[in-house]
């Protein structure tokens, strides 16, 4: 099973060297390495850049000139991707070598869309849903209903995409025996302001508006999957 692994490279070059190796000192190394840069800082964003031009493991890269948001990253390393199936990991999680080699046997079963390493989502939801920061797709899933919902961004909303998933006939299941250490960074600190699109955006701020729609498309969600 071919798997691409995509992340995004944002305020440090320590994170994604990080990645780098314990992608390919994984007991299943991807066949692609993808990395999507969106600018924190001016020097930063240099130095993860020219890491990419020199590192021959990362396959391919894209630099955007402003800070595109994570849905949209995601988005676009995931279409970048030649694979059969896609890792999207947050920088700063850090995974061990059996991991995504769990994760993709997971895939043998032709009904699975997304695996997880954790369980999340809402206790309402009809079906499980898994934690946003470390997930695998496969290709045919992201061809056939797209990806992340892009009015989440510059966040992105797992459980958007997993209910929309599940509606259309693709299963979530979380992989056995995993194990990564995350740290939730904006998420858990909502009164961080950050640039996006060239502009200020603090979540405890500019949210809401955009949680309130989201909700209504899980509860469209959780209808269809109820009337399957």
């Amino acid at each position: 099973m071919s798997y691409s692994i995509v992340t995004i490279g944002y305020k440090s070059l320590q994170n994604i060297k990080h990645c780098v190796n314990e992608a390919y000192q994984s007991t299943l190394p991807p066949d692609e390495f993808i990395l999507l840069i969106n600018p924190y800082d001016e020097q930063t964003a240099k130095d993860i850049l020219n890491y990419a031009i020199s590192e021959t493991r990362i396959t391919r890269y894209a630099y955007m000139s402003q800070n595109v948001g994570v849905a949209t990253a995601w988005n676009l390393g995931m279409a970048m991707s030649t694979s059969d199936y896609i890792v999207v990991l947050n920088d700063d999680c850090r995974v061990d070598t059996v991991t995504y080699e769990k994760m993709i046997k997971e895939f043998s079963d032709p009904e699975v869309g997304i695996v997880g390493v954790l369980a999340g989502g809402n206790p309402k939801d009809i079906k499980m849903i898994a934690q946003g920061f470390l997930l695998a797709f496969s290709k045919k899933l992201f061809l056939d209903i797209g990806g992340y919902h892009e009015m989440a961004s510059p966040l992105a909303d797992e459980v958007e995409y997993s209910l929309r998933a599940w509606a259309n006939g693709y299963k979530t299941v979380i992989a056995n025996g995993c194990s990564w250490h995350h740290i939730h960074d904006i998420s858990n600190n909502p009164q961080t302001t950050i640039n996006y699109l060239g502009s200020p955006w603090t979540p405890v701020k500019d949210q809401p508006e955009t949680i309130k729609k989201i909700k209504q498309l899980v509860c469209k969600y959780n209808k269809v999957i109820n009337s399957n």
